[in-house]
């Protein structure tokens, strides 16, 4: 993601003066394009193709691992519901993920299983909250400095910005 994009982003923002989930969405799919390996690809607004009334915010196909996006806690638990029982993207994890190879000894393996986040993006010192799936990326007032917790906040990464890179690195 890019820091300066973020902190320059002053018209898109909310009444709280918050980004809104465009913003955040947009850099997402910025950040995952510039970063992964060669191969591996992140699609937008997926659903359809599998079958789902509901559009996930991003997907990578080659690892079967899915994202929706919030910002501020705002519908979290909308957004983790659309994961569960019930769900709209509850389908996905039946319809993706399943291809196997048989081994040598006729024994299967489980090539790639649906894994899925939601990522809930607050400003440094908002109250976190913790579910399973759910992650939470702070952000520094001048969006120099992220930290990533996992679904059960603990911080899994500290993250810096380089200016003259345009790009956050691992502390």
């Amino acid at each position: 993601m890019d820091g300066t994009q973020l902190s320059n982003a002053i018209y898109s923002k909310s009444a709280e003066n918050d980004l809104y989930e465009r913003v955040w969405q947009f850099e997402f799919y910025r950040a995952g394009k510039t970063c992964l390996p060669d191969g591996l690809f992140i699609n937008v607004d997926v659903g359809h193709y599998f079958g789902s009334s509901g559009f996930l915010d991003f997907y990578i196909p080659q690892l079967c691992w899915s994202f929706e996006l919030v910002r501020f806690n705002m519908k979290l638990e909308e957004h983790l519901d659309r994961f569960r029982k019930g769900g709209v993207y509850y389908e996905l994890s039946h319809n993706v993920g399943n291809e196997r190879e048989t081994m040598d000894w006729g024994i299967y393996v489980n090539l790639k299983r649906f894994q899925w986040k939601v990522i809930n993006f607050i400003p440094a010192g908002h109250p976190r909250k913790m579910n399973n799936g759910l992650w939470n990326v702070e952000y520094s007032e001048k969006f120099d400095k992220i930290w990533v917790f996992d679904d059960w906040d603990k911080m899994i990464g500290e993250f810096i910005y380089l200016k003259e890179e345009k790009k956050f690195v691992r502390k």
